[in-house]
């Protein structure tokens, strides 16, 4: 609660993963390789352990994260696999007590190391699944606009449905 985050133009590098979820306050974000985004509440910052990072809230500013580290081959075949990818580093997940208590479950006490790493791959997992949802639903929602505009072009003109179905894929 009530972090600065890191001093400005600070790069770090982490020698693990983190995932980082932002409760309360405006924060940015900005790694080595050129990504940058505005953090809001809801929003988890994936950490890649190579790759230069800052985040936090604007100078004499504080924000509410929650964050958890972790490392291992799973994540880094992950990684090599495109599953977790450097270049996507953040997602918006909502609400804020269903996810933040997702990763407070991966910080149980006594909590043994496999099944910490499987909480960790899980809620992994529901994030990259509810983000290609959204993409797909996205997708869907292009498809259904083009339709749309093809039908509305010009309404005098004789309607070739398998033309317009052609163009639409």
């Amino acid at each position: 609660r009530n972090d600065r985050g890191s001093p400005p133009g600070q790069i770090r590098v982490y020698g693990s993963y983190a995932l980082v979820y932002s409760l309360a306050g405006a924060a940015h974000y900005e790694d080595a390789r050129g990504y940058e985004a505005a953090i809001h509440p809801g929003d988890l910052i994936i950490v890649f352990p190579d790759i230069g990072h800052r985040y936090g809230p604007p100078p004499g500013k504080t924000w509410d994260e929650y964050y958890v580290c972790f490392e291992g081959p799973i994540f880094d075949l992950w990684r090599r696999r495109g599953v977790l990818d450097p270049t996507r580093p953040i997602y918006h997940l909502e609400p804020l007590t269903y996810w933040r208590h997702r990763l407070e479950e991966i910080v149980t006490p006594n909590l043994p190391p496999l099944e910490r790493v499987c909480r960790i791959q899980s809620v992994l997992v529901d994030v990259l699944t509810n983000y290609q949802r959204d993409v797909a639903a996205e997708q869907n929602e292009a498809w259904l606009a083009q339709a749309r505009a093809f039908l509305d072009a010009d309404i005098e003109q004789p309607l070739y449905v398998e033309a317009i179905a052609r163009k639409l894929g």
